[in-house]
This record gives C-alpha cells, structure tokens and sequence, in this order.
C-alpha cells in the first residue's frame, strides 16, 4: 500500500487537498450565513447538518484520496446533479450575502477542477492499478 502513495500522480493529490479546502469553506460559509436564523434550535438543526455533511464529505474525499473509484464516481453523480440545483441558490446567495455567496461559488469550482483533475488519464490509470492490486 506504501508503494501506491508514491505512486499517487500530482492530479490527485492536488485534487483531494482543494476538496478538503471546499470543506472548510462550506463551514465558514455557514458561519457567515449563521446570523440568518434567529432561533436557537434552528442554529441547532444547521450545527448538526453542517457536521454531517462534513463528515460525509471528508469521507468521501478520503476514500478518493485512498484510491476507492467507488467515490470518485459518488463525487462525480452528486456534483452533477447539485450544480444545476445551485445555480439559483448562488445567485441568490451573492445578492444576499456576497462574501457568503462567493464562498458557495468557490467551493463549486474547486469541486468541479477537482473532479477534471480526477478524471484525467494519469489519475484514472491509478485508480485502475488500485483497483486491480487490491
């Protein structure tokens, strides 16, 4: 497993620290956007969500970073179906918030570069060695 992190072309290390980035943008997005919500269990509820959806996030960032090909494709499926639901809500956002909402913008493109970088052929040839030394 040692030989498969030396391995492991430039597209994908870079591609997995700017998705990890994506995570701290989306807490401090929340952050930002906090002062929206004026009860206290609704900043609760968005404490919890916000963990969870983290967590789930950086699972899912480091299976890829881990070589599991079943992520990438999660990342990929789940990123084409929020980006055509997210373009109004960023818009939205902007007008709103406009540090808030250039941090939501932000985290879409590094998701969407990190993927290119995921999908390109020195990357999809490592997930295939992993895949087949496993």
């Amino acid at each position: 497993m040692e030989q498969n992190r030396v391995n492991k072309p430039a597209q994908i290390r870079r591609a997995v620290m700017l998705l990890y980035v994506t995570i701290g943008m989306g807490i401090l997005r929340c952050i930002l956007n906090v002062s929206q919500f004026s009860k206290e269990s609704t900043i609760s509820s968005l404490a919890f969500v916000i963990a969870a959806a983290s967590g789930i996030a950086w699972f899912l960032y480091y299976m890829i970073g881990k070589g599991k090909n079943w992520a990438r494709i999660t990342l990929l499926i789940f990123t084409l179906i929020s980006v055509p639901l997210e373009g109004r809500s960023i818009l939205k956002s902007i007008v709103a918030n406009p540090i808030a909402g250039s941090l939501e913008l932000g985290q879409m493109c590094l998701i969407i570069y990190a993927l290119v970088l995921l999908f390109q052929k020195p990357s999809s040839e490592w997930f295939r060695q992993i895949a087949t030394e496993s």
